[in-house]
C-alpha cells in the first residue's frame, strides 16, 4: 500500500504517489533553477508543466488512475535531465546534433501567417515554401470562386498551434526541455525584431481569433442540426429495413400471399440451386444495415459534444461489411453466369386457311385475375407466383401482323430464356408450358405460363404473333386485355409497308385494301 496525493499540473488534477511527487518536484525545481538567468524561465515552466500533463494523460487510463515512480522516470528521459542543460550557446549546437524529429500534426501558424494561419500551416506540415499555397488559393478564388469559402472552412476545422508542444508537434520536432527553451528564445528574438508591428498584428489576431470563434460555434451548431437529422433519418431507415426483411409490409408488389412468399424465396428462386440463400438473405441485410448504423453513428458525433469513442465499432463493422460485398460479389458473379447466354425458339403453326373469321380470346385466368392489367408496371409486377413445383408468370403479348393473302393464316410462338450455357437456355425452353388452343375457327390463349420451379428465374418470356391475310376478320373475346391491346395497334398500318387498312372497333378488327 502506497500513499498517493492529488497535485495540479497545468491546470489539470492528477492522483500521484507521494514518492513520484517528490520525484517530479526534485525535477522541475531543478530545471527552475537552471533558467534562474533565463528571462522567459516563468513561460518555459509553464510550457513543461503543460507537456508533462500531456504525458500524465497518456498513462492513464480506464483501468489506470495513478502516476506512479516509473512514469516519472520515462517522463524525465522524454523531456531530459536538467544537469545536461548547457549555455544558449552550446544548448542550440547541442539541439542541432540530438533533436529527433515526430510525426508531424496539421496546426494553423499564425505566428508566421498572413491571415489565420492556414498556409503557413501546410507549409510546416509538407515541408515546403507556403507561399505555393498562398498562391493556389488566389487561384481557386479567382478561377472557380472557391478560395475564400474553402479557406474559411479549414479555419474552422483545422486547430491553431497555441501551445509550444503543438507548435513544435507542428514542426514535427520532439517535445523536450532544450527544444522548448529553443522555441522560446526564438519567439523572444522574432518579438524584440517585430516591435514595432505588434500592437497592429495583435488586433488583428484578437480580430480573427472572434472571428474564429464565432464561425467555430455557428459551425457546432450546424453540426448539432446535422448529426440530429442523421440520427432521425438513420432510425427512419433502420426501422424500415427491418421492417422490409422481416415484417409483413409487402412493399414490393410480386411479394407477398398468393405471389413469391417472401424475400428468401425470391433469392432461393434466383440464385443456382447450390447457393446458400439463407446466408444470402442475412448478407443482404447486414450490407444494407451497417452504412445505416454508420449514419447514425455519424449523427451521434456531430450531435453530442463528448460523444463516445466508436472506433472500435467502427472498425468491426467495416470489416464484416467488407467480407460481406466480398461475398455477395462472389455469388453473385456466380448467378450472372446463368443470365450468360440467350436463346430463343421460335414454332410455326398454321390455322384452317378457309376460315373467313377468327374468334381469338384468352383463357379464364385460374392463377391470377382476369381483370389485371398487363400493361400497367405496378399490376404487371403481380403478375408473378411460385408454390412448391412451379413458378407463373401472368405477362404474355399477342402481337397481330398484316400479310398477302397469298399467306396462310398462321401464329408463331416465340420462346425465350437465358442460361449459363445454350444447352440449359434451350433446356429451359423446352420446359415452359403455353398450350395455346385451336377449335375450329376458334383460337385460345393462356394468360400465363409456367415451368418447373428447378429451372429457377432465367429470363423466361412467351409471345405470340398473329399472322392475319387480307380480307379476315378477327373478333376478340372478353380477356382479350390480358394480352392485347387494340390502341397499342391503332396506327399499326403505318408501321408496315402494305397498303391495308383496318377497320376497328371495340372487339373487331377487318383487313382492307
Amino acid at each position: 500500500m502506497k500513499k498517493t496525493i492529488t497535485v495540479n499540473i497545468a491546470g489539470f488534477a492528477f492522483t500521484i504517489e507521494e514518492t513520484a511527487h517528490d520525484k517530479l518536484a526534485k525535477y522541475l525545481s531543478k530545471i527552475k533553477s537552471n533558467f534562474a538567468d533565463a528571462a522567459e524561465r516563468d513561460e518555459i515552466m509553464e510550457d513543461i508543466e503543460f507537456r508533462i500533463a500531456e504525458l500524465f494523460h497518456e498513462k492513464l487510463s480506464n483501468t489506470r488512475e495513478v502516476i506512479i515512480e516509473s512514469d516519472i522516470t520515462e517522463i524525465i528521459e522524454t523531456l531530459g535531465h536538467p544537469e545536461d542543460f548547457a549555455s544558449d550557446e552550446d544548448q542550440k549546437q547541442h539541439i542541432d546534433d540530438t533533436t529527433t524529429y515526430i510525426n508531424k500534426r496539421l496546426f494553423r501558424d499564425r505566428d508566421n501567417g498572413q491571415i489565420a494561419g492556414v498556409c503557413a500551416g501546410f507549409g510546416h506540415y509538407f515541408s515546403v515554401d507556403p507561399l505555393i499555397f498562398r498562391v493556389l488559393f488566389i487561384l481557386f478564388m479567382v478561377l472557380f470562386g472557391t478560395g475564400i469559402l474553402l479557406y474559411i472552412i479549414l479555419i474552422l476545422i483545422i486547430p491553431e498551434a497555441k501551445t509550444t508542444s503543438e507548435k513544435l508537434e507542428m514542426k514535427g520536432r520532439s517535445i523536450n526541455v532544450d527544444t522548448i527553451k529553443e522555441h522560446l528564445s526564438g519567439i523572444k528574438n522574432a518579438v524584440s525584431e517585430s516591435a514595432n508591428n505588434s500592437k497592429l498584428k495583435h488586433r488583428l489576431n484578437d480580430g480573427i481569433n472572434k472571428g474564429v470563434e464565432v464561425g467555430k460555434s455557428i459551425f457546432e451548431s450546424v453540426g448539432k442540426i446535422i448529426g440530429i437529422a442523421f440520427i432521425i433519418l438513420g432510425v427512419f431507415i433502420l426501422t424500415f429495413l427491418l421492417l422490409f426483411y422481416f415484417g409483413n409490409i409487402e412493399i414490393i408488389p410480386f411479394i407477398g400471399p398468393d405471389r413469391i412468399e417472401d424475400l428468401p424465396t425470391l433469392i432461393s428462386l434466383l440464385y443456382p440451386e447450390n447457393s446458400p440463400s439463407k446466408l444470402i438473405f442475412f448478407a443482404i441485410i447486414i450490407a444494407s444495415i451497417i452504412p445505416v448504423i454508420y449514419l447514425i453513428i455519424a449523427g451521434i458525433k456531430l450531435a453530442v459534444t463528448n460523444a463516445k469513442n466508436f472506433k472500435q465499432i467502427i472498425w468491426s463493422l467495416a470489416i464484416i461489411w467488407t467480407i460481406t460485398i466480398c461475398f455477395l460479389a462472389v455469388v453473385s458473379i456466380q448467378l450472372g453466369t446463368d443470365f450468360k447466354v440467350g436463346k430463343t425458339i421460335v414454332s410455326v403453326h398454321e390455322i384452317n386457311e378457309n376460315i373467313e373469321t377468327l374468334h381469338v380470346d384468352v383463357i379464364n385466368d385460374d392463377q391470377f385475375s382476369n381483370h389485371i392489367d398487363p400493361y400497367d408496371d405496378w399490376s404487371n409486377a403481380e403478375l408473378i407466383k411460385a408454390n412448391k413445383n412451379a413458378i407463373y408468370f401472368g405477362f404474355t403479348s399477342l402481337e397481330i401482323v398484316p400479310v398477302d393473302t397469298n399467306q396462310t393464316l398462321r401464329y408463331k410462338l416465340k420462346k425465350t430464356s437465358r442460361g449459363s450455357t445454350e444447352h440449359d437456355a434451350i433446356q429451359n425452353i423446352e420446359h415452359i408450358d403455353y398450350p395455346v388452343k385451336v377449335s375450329g375457327n376458334k383460337l385460345f390463349l393462356p394468360p400465363y405460363f409456367s415451368y418447373p420451379i428447378e429451372d429457377k428465374i432465367r429470363g423466361q418470356y412467351v409471345r405470340l404473333i398473329l399472322y392475319v391475310p387480307q380480307n379476315k376478320k378477327i373478333i376478340f373475346g372478353d380477356n382479350i386485355d390480358r394480352v392485347w391491346r387494340r390502341s397499342v395497334y391503332d396506327d399499326f398500318d403505318e408501321s408496315y409497308e402494305t397498303t391495308y387498312t383496318i377497320k376497328t372497333d371495340d372487339k373487331t378488327i377487318i383487313f382492307e385494301d
